[in-house]
């Protein structure tokens, strides 16, 4: 797992605890028996127009590639990375081969707020930041056309900056993603959403993550981890008491199912765990991984798509 680049403490811990306004979601339609895919197996850059920008992805379509639409993972790097970068720090790629789903990495716009550093658009305070929610939709739109996707079948994860642009898509993009999978992000002042559907939620952080501290900021435990669950259980209708069990050394996941339409909403929390992807490659610094966080995000969807 790459080493994340070195970043201020205080840069970060202030730019991963705000998330924007809602955006209108976008409708999905049904995905096609059979479709025609221009991209071809392997790894691509694809460059779209989003917003009056020029924005780029790396996009993997996998080495079988079935002539059926296609599950999508869009996986969002962390500030001052790359989508190239995140491709091989959480190996998404090669679990799309084996699985068969399109693995996207979307890039990030330098932003003049994080010293002209790759950083996605959390929120929308700020009217000269890049539209991210648009640009992700618009990758969205043109995935569809030429790598054969299933729009019910459409995923995100991130993590640390991309994890608050995860949550971000999560709930403004409800129509569109079927799951997210935020890791080790920041959702404090995140403003009041309103879903359009019930979305599944993996949420994974270490209960020592010394940026994104699980119990939040002092004085108000703003961007507490917990809190963030919360919202989803209520937003996805869930209710009673979570099913817990320690999948590996550390791990406790809690699991609430048979919310509303099959929505489930689950919390991995690590004991000892820093600001880290478990599994990624080169090993971030802190306790050695105990489980493999890319291939169990993987499971997740896979078991909670639309159709």
């Amino acid at each position: 797992m790459r080493r994340i680049p070195p970043i201020a403490l205080g840069a970060i811990v202030a730019a991963v605890l705000t998330l924007g306004a809602p955006a209108a979601a976008s409708a999905t339609t049904p995905p096609a028996a059979a479709c025609q895919r221009t991209l071809v197996p392997g790894d691509q850059t694809v460059t779209i127009s989003s917003g009056g920008l020029t924005r780029t992805a790396l996009v993997h379509i996998p080495t079988r590639a079935p002539a059926k639409p296609l599950p999508v993972v869009v996986a969002l790097h962390g500030a001052a990375q790359s989508g190239a970068f995140f491709a091989g720090y959480t190996g998404f790629s090669a679990i799309a081969d084996a699985e068969d789903f399109v693995a996207v990495y979307p890039d990030a716009l330098p932003a003049a707020s994080f010293r002209d550093r790759p950083f996605w658009n959390i929120s929308s305070s700020d009217p000269h930041a890049p539209d991210d929610v648009r640009f992700v939709s618009d990758l969205l739109d043109d995935l569809h056309r030429t790598a054969c996707t299933n729009p019910l079948r459409v995923f995100a994860t991130g993590v640390s900056n991309g994890a608050s642009m995860t949550a971000r898509l999560g709930c403004e993009l409800s129509r569109r993603f079927a799951a997210i999978a935020p890791v080790s992000g920041g959702y404090g002042a995140q403003p009041a959403c309103a879903p359009a559907r019930p979305v599944s939620v993996l949420e994974i952080h270490g209960l020592l993550d010394p940026i994104v501290p699980y119990a939040g900021l002092a004085p108000a435990a703003a961007g507490a981890v917990r809190p963030y669950v919360g919202r989803w259980l209520t937003w996805d209708g869930c209710t009673g008491n979570p099913a817990g069990q320690v999948i590996a050394p550390r791990v406790l996941r809690l699991e609430w199912n048979g919310c509303t339409s099959g929505a489930a909403v689950w919390h991995l929390r690590i004991s000892g765990g820093g600001h880290q992807l478990p599994g990624g490659d080169p090993p971030d610094s802190g306790p050695a991984a105990t489980f493999d966080a890319p291939w169990m995000i993987w499971d997740f969807f896979r078991a909670h798509g639309r159709g």
